[in-house]
């Protein structure tokens, strides 16, 4: 991931007592794993095709992992168990005229009855109004302004 990226994990939908379950362990600690949600709802890569309609296919160095734009740009990557999604993400470049991109992405999500998660692991909001929020009061914003002087962002 790059400075000027933010990136939202994105699990299948399930009720706020599981994901919280799923998010902590038993310390209270957050883990760093949704390949058990994937598993357990069966998501086939093809039932996501309308990726491409959003970003082309792009270049992986892992058979595992299909990588859709740019990965120093905006960039969804999904990993694969067999035909099955085993975890998500995109990544937004929030130096470039994201929206659309942004706009389609939450369409598909709501479509396919997805859950957006910060890099905080908090459930974002099906809105381009607080996905823009959650990457613009991001650590990476501010930090981005500070060094290229950018005052746009």
């Amino acid at each position: 991931m790059a400075l000027w990226q933010y990136t939202f994990r994105v699990i299948p939908s399930i009720d706020s007592l599981a994901l919280d379950a799923v998010i902590h362990n038993t310390e209270g600690n957050k883990i760093n794993t949704d390949d058990e949600l994937w598993d357990a709802k069966k998501v086939a890569l093809s039932e996501l095709a309308g990726l491409e309609k959003i970003l082309p296919l792009g270049k992986s160095w892992n058979t595992d992992l299909m990588v859709y734009g740019e990965l120093e740009k905006n960039c969804i990557e999904i990993y694969l168990n067999g035909d099955n999604v085993s975890s998500m993400s995109f990544r937004i470049d929030f130096r470039s005229e994201y929206e659309n991109i942004l706009s389609k992405l939450i369409d598909l999500l709501k479509e396919m009855s997805l859950t957006a998660l910060s890099e905080n692991l908090t459930v974002v909001p099906l809105t381009f109004e607080a996905m823009q929020e959650t990457i613009e009061s991001s650590p990476q914003v501010s930090t981005w302004r500070k060094l290229s002087g950018d005052k746009r962002l």
